[in-house]
């Protein structure tokens, strides 16, 4: 969280995300709008269905 800003919502959180595998070509990801993104790139990923917020970023 941003120690400047009121209040307990994240602000300005960056996550690291490397993903490996014979399909996955090499790419910059987008900045994530929410965190349901990187929810929804993670199951696309993984091959599940995922939850009905967030887009993924793959």
């Amino acid at each position: 969280c941003d120690p400047t800003a009121p209040g307990s919502d994240h602000t300005r959180e960056h996550i690291p995300m490397l993903f490996f595998g014979p399909n996955v070509a090499a790419q910059e990801l987008p900045i994530a709008n929410t965190f349901s993104d990187i929810g929804a790139t993670l199951a696309k990923h993984l091959g599940v269905k995922p939850l009905s917020n967030g887009t993924a970023l793959l």
